[in-house]
């Protein structure tokens, strides 16, 4: 009998500590939920790399929302805002560029997707080419697989 006494506690702390974790895990599950969501719900960004699905997805939210012929600078701050780092690459930088539309500089926008992204570790390049009155004369998306 004094045997069962002394047990009895023993399981009850085994018991209370086993319930302890299981509440520790899903209030943790619960707040890494909760930010999730809130990150979410307070992102201003104009577009979200994480979207597209696919190269062609993403082209063709480019070509539908920046068409021909509209203000690059919009693009370009909307790619800058959305998280992509820009650099302005001048025609007569000597590269040579297969482009249909004359052009007097290409922005190449760089947006690399972090490890909890939908489709992590890829690498997003937008090449914007513009003309001498800022205008866009052509849009290329690209996606990477892998590490920059």
């Amino acid at each position: 009998m004094p045997n069962n006494i002394t047990s009895n506690p023993e399981q009850k702390d085994q018991q209370k500590s086993k319930l302890s974790k299981k509440k520790k895990f899903i209030i943790l599950i619960i707040v890494i939920l909760s930010v999730i969501i809130l990150n979410r719900l307070f992102d201003r960004r104009p577009f979200r790399f994480e979207d597209f699905s696919s190269q062609e997805e993403a082209q063709n939210y480019f070509d539908k929302h920046y068409p021909f012929g509209s203000r690059g600078n919009t693009l370009i701050i909307d790619l800058q805002e959305a998280g992509a780092q820009c650099a302005i690459i001048s025609k007569s930088d000597n590269i040579n560029f297969n482009t249909k539309q004359p052009f007097d500089r290409m922005v190449s926008c760089d947006y690399f997707t972090g490890w909890f992204s939908k489709d992590p570790l890829v690498n997003n390049v937008v090449a914007v080419f513009i003309d001498e009155n800022s205008q866009i004369k052509e849009i290329h998306a690209v996606r990477h697989y892998g590490w920059k």
